[in-house]
Order: structure tokens, then C-alpha cells, then sequence
């Protein structure tokens, strides 16, 4: 590559200088043969893999040396922040599991009727909740209508027990 160079700036001679003093190179002729355009993408192509190289050991080397400039209450700070951050990811990745774990716990175990006679026990979401509680209310309005309509008209009370599937039992009381 450095032949190259060489051979290339005897080629052209010396450098001519612009007004502002900076070297200027003089342009290279556009006709070219495919033979050397080949030669020079090749090379233009190891020259740039070169300096990509030096570019990428130059920010390895600068690394240490900003860490050097970093003040020690600095660094103590970043460990002690990382430290609390590594312990708040494995807290949570330990709360997660646990919420997994009690979840199939409990999808996994039936409900269980308890003892005390509570109808609701068994449901667990507020709109199941909701449409027994509407269920309730329905029953305790149709009960009250019926009372009301057992002082004034027996007989139609009577009548729409049976329609529900209701049947009279005589009970004799004995005293």
C-alpha cells in the first residue's frame, strides 16, 4: 500500500498548497484500466480494515485511562448503585416466581365449600359475585310480592307457586 502512496505521489509530484496553506493533492486522472481499478478497491479495501482496526484499539486504550480520571467517591457511588440494582432484579425475579408458584397453587386446588354455609364462598370474581347477588335480591322481591298477594288474593298466589313447581303439603300440627 505504502508503494502505492509512493509511487503515486512521484507520479503526480509535489504537492501544490491553496490559499490557506493546506496541501492539495492534484486530481488523478478518471480513466483508469479495470486491471488497476480492481488493484485499488482491493487496497482502498485493506486500508480501510487497517484503520478500522486502529480506530477500534484506540477507544480500548482510552477506556482505562477515563476510569483513572474518575474520582474513587465516583466509582464507590456506580458499585453501590449497580449493587442495589443487581439486588432489586433478583428480589423481583424471586417475587416472580413465587406469584407463578401461587397461582398454579391455586388453579390447581378446587374451592373448597366451607363450612359455615357461605353460598359465595366459592366464587372468586366480583362480576360472578354481582349476578348472585342480583339472583338474591330477584328471589327476596318475588317472595315479597307473593306475601302481599297471599292477604289479598290466596288463590292467584297459589296459582303461580304451581306454575313454578311448587306443591302444597298439608301439615298437621299435633299439640
Amino acid at each position: 500500500m505504502t508503494k502505492m502512496l509512493v509511487e503515486n505521489f512521484e507520479d503526480n509530484g509535489p504537492d501544490e498548497t491553496s490559499p490557506s496553506g493546506d496541501a492539495v493533492e492534484e486530481a488523478e486522472p478518471v480513466e483508469k484500466s479495470t486491471e488497476e481499478a480492481g488493484d485499488t478497491e482491493h487496497v482502498l479495501s485493506q486500508e480501510e480494515s487497517e484503520t478500522e482496526s486502529e480506530v477500534e484499539a484506540e477507544p480500548e486504550q482510552a477506556e482505562p485511562e477515563g476510569e483513572q480520571d474518575e474520582p474513587e467517591w465516583l466509582q464507590r457511588r456506580i458499585d453501590r448503585f449497580t449493587r442495589k440494582l443487581r439486588l432489586a432484579e433478583e428480589e423481583r425475579d424471586e417475587l416472580e416466581k413465587e406469584v407463578t408458584q401461587l397461582r398454579s397453587q391455586v388453579d390447581q386446588v378446587p374451592a373448597a365449600v366451607q363450612q359455615d354455609g357461605n353460598p359465595v364462598a366459592h366464587i372468586k370474581k366480583e362480576s360472578e359475585l354481582n349476578k348472585v347477588a342480583e339472583l338474591a335480591e330477584r328471589r327476596l322481591q318475588f317472595a315479597e310480592d307473593m306475601e302481599d298477594a297471599l292477604l289479598d288474593n290466596p288463590e292467584r298466589v297459589e296459582k303461580v307457586l304451581r306454575q313454578q313447581g311448587v306443591s302444597r303439603k298439608e301439615q298437621v300440627v299435633s299439640g
